[in-house]
């Protein structure tokens, strides 16, 4: 049984917009939720056929879905029943369908009702392509093992990280993503040495206008210098001023 086959084919371009025509959202948010939830419902799914209790009801159940027409995912999905999907979707999942549930949503922007109908609507085409593999593996290795050990076959050797990554085509971004910041790092570092050069020029202004302060210093010296070689004149102006008034107060007399 190939995962990463039947993972390309519940994400694939035809099988999002199905989904997303049959529940009223994007396809982005489609292939997001899908993205976040679809291991836990292939884990849901092996856990059924694993389950002593369970196993001969979930092999009867894949059986019929395998019967479905699935040549034409948009045609499927457009006629897909969301009610009978969220049974299924509860068999799956559980307990813990809405936790799953809550969790896409956060991660994809959409409500959790709107979740959900993505996940209904995506349960059904999962039964029918793990039904339509498991029969085909059969027939090919001429197999009576049960289920549950065809199940755990498929489970044993799945990355579902690295298939999900290699499906949605989102491992040479995460490698990109170190090469972005060292560019960014080197236009920081320019930066810096802009400010640094710039630093200088008005180091070497300060020193400047430092220099034409001495100047203003010195000049400022000057100026009280001569004032202090005027005072001289100023005291025989008053030695004469002091003379003539004492010569017209003897003509009084």
């Amino acid at each position: 049984m190939d995962m990463k086959a039947l993972m390309s084919a519940m994400l694939s371009s035809d099988s999002l917009q199905g989904m997303s025509q049959r529940t009223g959202t994007t396809k982005k948010g489609v292939e997001s939720v899908l993205a976040s939830a679809l291991p836990s419902l292939i884990s849901g799914a092996a856990g059924q056929a694993q389950n002593e209790e369970t196993a001969a009801s979930f092999a009867g159940a894949l059986e019929d879905h395998a019967k479905d027409d699935t040549s034409s995912l948009g045609s499927f999905l457009s006629n897909v029943d969301l009610t009978d999907g969220g049974k299924i979707l509860g068999h799956l999942l559980g307990s813990k369908t809405d936790a799953t549930a809550d969790e896409a949503a956060g991660k994809s922007g959409l409500s959790s009702s709107q979740t959900k109908a993505i996940l209904s609507a995506a349960s059904p085409l999962l039964m029918s392509l793990l039904g339509q593999q498991t029969q085909a593996q059969k027939k090919t290795e001429e197999t009576s093992s049960p289920i549950g050990a065809i199940m755990g076959s498929l489970l044993a050797n799945a990355d579902m990280g690295s298939l999900l990554g290699s499906v949605l085509g989102t491992g040479d971004d995460v490698e990109e993503a170190p090469k972005r910041t060292s560019s960014s790092s080197k236009k920081t570092t320019s930066s810096s040495k802009k400010a640094s050069s710039s630093s200088k020029k008005t180091s070497s202004s300060s020193k400047k206008t430092s220099s034409s302060s001495k100047k203003t210093s010195s000049s400022s010296k000057k100026t009280t210098s001569s004032s202090k070689k005027k005072s001289p004149v100023s005291e025989k102006e008053e030695e004469k001023s002091g003379g003539i008034l004492d010569a017209l107060m003897g003509l009084l007399k």
